[in-house]
């Protein structure tokens, strides 16, 4: 994940896929990132959506599905040094609420096995910053070094759960990357790349821990 106002261009391939790409089932996605200049560049932008703009389309005795959403971006780039050395960067703040959708049954059996559970919603918050410095080295080789972060926290409320779980996901990447170009029809490319992103660590669930393991109640059938 990234800020929208990193990417430079994007290339989606649905069908006919050539042998380079990656072997998989669904869509092969490229995406090139933008780079600085000598000139300053930046920009500002943000989505906002409170609670109070959603109508409710919940059944009678429910609770409505209904969203949130604190979103901005930022950008800058330029020359560090002039015609040789040049940086980009990019952030997103996202702050998402997802308010969960309950039908009358569902909210009266959470009432009934927890009365006492305040029932919350869906809350995701996320920072992802992005930083690209881009530098030549002699009139033919270029050197491209990238740092991107998108740790994502998500408190999930589910329409049949009194207590939230928990789901984080992300981390952060470092790459590098050397263009070469030997003569009119020769250019090589190697490229370096190291990343942390993983599932829930043991820091997700700080401030976050109920007083116990989860206890299941199942619907009787006859």
């Amino acid at each position: 994940g990234l800020s929208t106002e990193a990417i430079e261009d994007t290339q989606v391939k649905t069908g006919g896929v050539d042998a380079s790409s990656p072997i998989g089932m669904s869509l092969v996605i490229n995406m090139s990132s933008k780079s600085g200049g000598n000139q300053f560049h930046g920009s500002v932008g943000g989505d906002y959506q409170p609670l109070s703009w959603n109508d409710n389309n919940a059944p009678a005795g429910g609770s409505p599905s209904i969203h949130a959403v604190h979103q901005s971006d930022y950008s800058l780039g330029g020359p560090i040094q002039r015609d040789k050395t040049w940086f980009f960067s990019a952030f997103r703040k996202s702050d998402i609420i997802a308010g969960t959708g309950r039908s009358a049954l569902q909210l009266s059996a959470l009432q009934a096995f927890a009365p006492s559970a305040a029932l919350d919603d869906s809350h995701i918050v996320s920072n992802m910053p992005f930083v690209k410095v881009t530098t030549k080295l002699g009139a033919n080789h270029t050197l491209a070094g990238v740092f991107q972060s998108d740790r994502l926290l998500q408190i999930n409320a589910g329409p049949i759960n009194y207590q939230n779980n928990v789901l984080a996901t992300g981390g952060q990447m470092y790459g590098a990357k050397l263009t070469s170009i030997w003569t009119t029809h020769v250019n090589s490319t190697l490229t370096v790349s190291y990343n942390n992103k993983g599932g829930n660590s043991p820091a997700a669930y700080d401030g976050i821990l109920g007083p116990g393991p989860q206890i299941n109640f199942h619907q009787p059938s006859s």
